[in-house]
């Protein structure tokens, strides 16, 4: 409500909470506010796909409960989306609780990179609620019934089908919870992984699969089945040049363990954070 397009509507998918969300959305009295309450829990993709088959709009543009958009954010896509035919736009998000917070992505897509190889061999970053394109582009990608990954489905299917997906750097989301354990995706599942994998057979690399596989296999395998993680991390360190650096890494996290790993990344981070403090203060004002 407070952005700085007012021409748009708001569907919140109530995706069979406990507690009823219709009140709540008709207390502000906002007709461009609207409840659709699931009889059954679908997830974030039947929620969405859901959504989208109620849209009225030529746009659809995706926000997760528990992030934010700059008020700017519609009217930024808006204007990348029009008359640009089948492309999706991407925004960049401010992500963690306190500082040091980070930019992500690290950089912006470059033209005619795919969004695979962009998200899985450049380790980068796409989340859904930077995500915004064509209404019939977002009904046809779709998000393949997953329970996880549904939105990197999203992005890939989009591009397989034609659409030119673009990732910028420019933060207009905020996501404070980002590494709290109460978000869906904040953790690997294996049988999630495996059933995006199938879904997507046929639109993965032999490279990109195999990155998919060292960022989100390989984690949850080094729990309890540490051997099968340490050969996937060097079969594919043998075949990939370009993952080799996040192969090192897995290496090190099973060697000194995860705890103390999250200690040097959270060191790393804050160094990393004292020469972009001021830089992420202009950006977003």
């Amino acid at each position: 409500m407070a952005q700085t397009e007012s021409d748009w509507e708001a569907i919140v998918v109530d995706d069979a909470s406990t507690e009823p969300l219709g009140p709540v959305v008709g207390r502000f009295e906002d007709p461009r506010l609207r409840c659709l309450r699931l009889e059954r829990n679908l997830g974030p993709a039947g929620a969405r796909e859901a959504a989208l088959g109620a849209a009225k709009g030529r746009y659809a543009a995706f926000l997760d409960s528990d992030d934010v958009w700059a008020p700017e954010a519609l009217a930024w896509h808006r204007s990348r989306l029009e008359d640009q035919g089948r492309r999706v736009s991407v925004a960049g998000a401010i992500v963690g609780r306190s500082s040091p917070r980070r930019i992500r992505p690290a950089r912006a897509s470059r033209p005619g990179e795919r969004i695979a190889t962009y998200l899985f061999i450049e380790n980068e970053y796409a989340q859904m609620s930077g995500v915004s394109a064509p209404l019939h582009v977002a009904r046809s990608a779709g998000f393949g019934n997953l329970r996880q990954y549904e939105d990197w489905y999203f992005l890939i299917r989009a591009e397989a089908l034609g659409a030119e997906v673009e990732v910028s750097d420019a933060p207009l989301v905020i996501r404070d919870d980002d590494d709290t354990g109460d978000r869906m995706g904040a953790t690997d599942d294996l049988g999630r992984a495996e059933a995006f994998l199938a879904a997507m057979a046929g639109m993965l690399r032999p490279e990109e699969r195999n990155g998919f596989e060292l960022r989100c296999l390989a984690p949850t395998l080094l729990v309890d089945h540490r051997r099968d993680a340490v050969r996937l991390v060097l079969r594919t360190a043998w075949r990939h040049k370009a993952l080799r650096g996040a192969a090192a890494k897995l290496l090190l996290r099973a060697a000194i363990g995860p705890t103390r790993y999250a200690q040097i990344r959270t060191t790393a981070d804050a160094l990393r954070a004292g020469w972009r403090r001021d830089f992420v203060r202009i950006r977003i004002g």
